[in-house]
């Protein structure tokens, strides 16, 4: 997990090298605001994953873990809309704070949320009953979207949008992969 989860922190950091030779600085400076705010609004839910880790490793069978899986699928599937609701309300708020001019990017980083957050349920259920190795490839492939898809549009044209984009498609991606494992 630990050589793992660096090999994914050596992707986002390409990601970073690579957004900043593409990008202008102006642009970047847009993207690194987007992705900080996807950063703390994502703090919320994310300190749960340490509790259904815990639930699920103390789990005795697997009727446990789907109780386990029920029943905080509902409410992180309505937690992630809320999230994104709220993203989208005060989308002009939040960009006109950061300097941003198309609030299109502020509602496109809160729909990650309706992927990403369903997609920590089942991350923190694989590390719970232990599945390290699906796990790193989970986060390698969603890093693997975002990196290439986010580089690819950013080229062609698509500056910011482009990279916030492949943001979105990467979350969809992991998301659909973790509930595959």
């Amino acid at each position: 997990m630990i050589i793992g989860s660096n090999g994914v922190n050596f992707l986002n950091y390409i990601y970073q090298l690579i957004m900043v030779k593409l990008l202008s600085p102006a642009s970047y400076g847009e993207l690194a605001s987007l992705l900080s705010l996807s950063g703390l609004i994502g703090m919320i839910p994310s300190s749960l994953g340490l509790v259904i880790i815990k639930f699920v490793s103390s789990s005795k069978t697997s009727d446990d873990i789907r109780g386990i899986i029920s029943w905080f699928n509902l409410r992180l599937f309505i937690g992630s809309f809320l999230l994104f609701f709220i993203t989208s309300i005060f989308s002009l708020f939040i960009s006109s704070f950061l300097n941003i001019d198309n609030t299109i990017l502020i509602i496109l980083i809160g729909f990650t949320f309706i992927f990403s957050v369903p997609s920590l349920l089942y991350k923190s259920v694989l590390q719970g009953v232990l599945r390290f190795n699906q796990t790193v490839v989970t986060l390698f492939v969603e890093n693997g979207v975002k990196l290439i898809l986010g580089a690819l549009l950013v080229y062609i044209g698509f500056s910011v949008l482009g990279a916030t984009i492949g943001f979105v498609v990467a979350s969809f991606v992991g998301w659909g992969m973790s509930r595959f494992f």
